[in-house]
């Protein structure tokens, strides 16, 4: 299950940064996959730019107990309203939690990448 979220959660920051997430953990392919091995396939290892104009993305699950999924996701491409600045200048207030000061300083890091967009804001008051 958690998986899942996982993957559509990287399908949803390809939407956000037309960036493809990389895979940080995968060195090369078992020879069993010829896909990989032939190069019709490829994993991403590096950030990538997401070309896909149709904003077609394929998550697979294959689970423990025997249950197989595949959800083809589409892109929401929605103009922004205000391009996503908030109608007033109130500065906004963002809390934010880690386990350490090097995950709060990689959140704060993250979050000053960002252009102010007030839905980025929004969505960071209902996570935290």
């Amino acid at each position: 299950m958690i998986l899942e979220l996982v993957w559509n959660v990287d399908s949803i920051i390809a939407y956000e940064t037309g960036l493809i997430p990389p895979n940080i953990h995968y060195t090369c392919p078992r020879d069993e996959i010829l896909g990989l091995v032939e190069k019709r396939m490829i994993v991403v290892t590096e950030k990538t730019p997401f070309k896909d104009k149709r904003g077609l993305i394929g998550v697979n699950n294959f689970g423990f107990g025997g249950v197989n999924c595949h959800v083809l996701l589409r892109a929401n491409h929605k103009e922004k309203i205000n391009s996503g600045l908030p109608k007033d200048n109130i500065p906004r207030v963002i809390c934010v939690s880690g386990r350490t000061s090097e995950a709060l300083l990689t959140i704060f890091d993250e979050i000053k990448s960002h252009t102010l967009d007030a839905e980025y804001v929004r969505l960071l008051h209902n996570i935290f």
